[in-house]
């Protein structure tokens, strides 16, 4: 035997049923057929079915944890912002006020005189 590709291809049943054989021999010693495996098999999958809903609860709690801190410093910022802009209301108002009370003395005393 020089070439196992000529022998390969000059007994196709033979090199078919060898390599089912070995598939299934390599299934056997991976514990396909056993019973065991296939109750763990079965109790996986539920153990994955509870880890993704366990998964997708903790990320929707996730989610509703930082909406609400979102709203919370949107409301922050909202109140931050009014307070800014009544102190800056305050302070024209307060400006305007002493332009007021000047202004009479001020016309008091450049008063033009006849």
């Amino acid at each position: 035997m020089s070439d196992p590709m000529t022998w390969i291809k000059s007994h196709p049943y033979e090199t078919g049923g060898i390599v089912f054989l070995v598939g299934v021999a390599a299934l056997y010693v991976l514990g396909f057929f056993s019973s065991g495996s296939q109750q763990t098999a079965q109790s996986s999958g539920s153990d994955d079915v509870a880890a993704y809903l366990s998964a997708e609860s903790s990320q929707a709690q996730a989610g509703d944890e930082l909406q609400a801190v979102q709203d919370q410093d949107q409301a922050s910022t909202a109140q931050t912002l009014i307070n800014a802009q009544a102190s800056v209301a305050n302070n024209s108002l307060g400006q305007l006020r002493r332009q007021q009370k000047r202004r009479p003395i001020m016309r008091r005393l450049y008063r033009p005189q006849h």
